[in-house]
């Protein structure tokens, strides 16, 4: 298939954008500038082997109609979203879903007047109406994600356009941002024993490869559909944030050759929600996915780090 995929810069774009591309579709990839730096850098050097970019071109600006207009798509994958400053509670809900939902209607128009096929949008476990636990949206970046996906709900319904929801979890692997397993990596790299300090929240957190196959092969069933609306949950380990931190140290322990360990402390912070976790599960979906080859991947992405 033909697929217009945006937000492939992200951790999760890429791993979905390699994932497409290596099981023979044609991924073209808007982008919102045409160079970057850092991570976000290394990631761009990565999607150029993988799919045709687009630079300086975001959802529904006229330049991606234009793109949509000439590119005859079978599939739309709308993984981008608002996301400076997702965890600040001034985020602004609303600004971010108007620009994640930006022209839809012309967006659809011209995807469905060129035979497009079907609309797969990216959601987050911590929206309302998603998640098991705690119910809600966690806080305004949450909000904007659920009222993003009421918009598409409402506008692909009424013209009967497959629309699929993808609803992510905490990935963690190669390329990722800088966040919980890079700061475990980097505090062991520097001599020291990281703290886990909210060792009490129960998460999902799964490896961004279990996660790019189950969105491929979620994209690859969505045109035979008969449904107007389908959504997947894929969920992988199910734990509290202690102990996931402690099964990344002994995966990666094993393969260093040395032993790391974590510090576990007493939690007092307790602002987010206590459980949030998906339900579908990952590795019962894809079938014949390789757990200790997702972490040699890991490893391997830190190795020269950890020396």
């Amino acid at each position: 298939m033909k697929i217009l995929l945006t937000g492939a810069t992200s951790f999760t774009g890429l791993w979905f954008a390699r994932e497409l591309a290596g099981a023979g579709h044609q991924v073209v990839a808007t982008v919102r500038s045409g160079s970057y730096e850092g991570i976000r850098g290394e990631r761009f050097k990565e999607l150029a082997k993988v799919s045709s970019i687009q630079p300086n071109v975001s959802f529904g600006s006229e330049s991606f109609l234009e793109i949509l207009e000439s590119g005859k798509f079978e599939l739309i994958c709308h993984h981008a979203a608002e996301m400076k400053d997702y965890r600040s509670p001034d985020f602004d809900h609303m600004a971010a879903t108007a620009s994640n939902t930006n022209n839809l209607r012309r967006v659809l128009d011209i995807f469905q007047g060129g035979g497009g096929q079907g609309l797969v949008l990216t959601g987050s476990v911590f929206e309302s109406n998603e998640g098991l636990g705690d119910s809600g949206a966690f806080n305004p970046y949450g909000l904007s994600k659920t009222m993003t996906y009421e918009i598409f709900h409402y506008f692909c319904e009424q013209r009967k356009l497959k629309l699929g929801k993808f609803v992510i979890t905490n990935p963690f692997g190669p390329y990722e941002e800088e966040r919980f397993t890079h700061y475990l990596v980097k505090t062991w790299a520097s001599g020291q024993t990281p703290h886990v300090r909210t060792p009490e929240y129960l998460r999902d957190n799964a490896h961004v490869s279990l996660l790019s196959r189950c969105y491929r092969k979620f994209i690859e069933a969505l045109p035979s559909q008969s449904q107007i609306l389908t959504k997947l949950n894929p969920s992988g380990y199910v734990c509290r944030q202690g102990e996931f931190a402690q099964k990344y140290a002994k995966e990666f322990s094993k393969r260093a050759g040395r032993e790391l360990q974590v510090i576990l402390d007493h939690q007092t912070d307790f602002s987010e929600p206590i459980r949030r976790y998906n339900a579908d599960s990952a590795v019962g979906y894809v079938g014949n996915w390789e757990e200790s080859k997702a972490w040699d991947e890991c490893f391997e992405y830190y190795r020269e780090t950890l020396k």
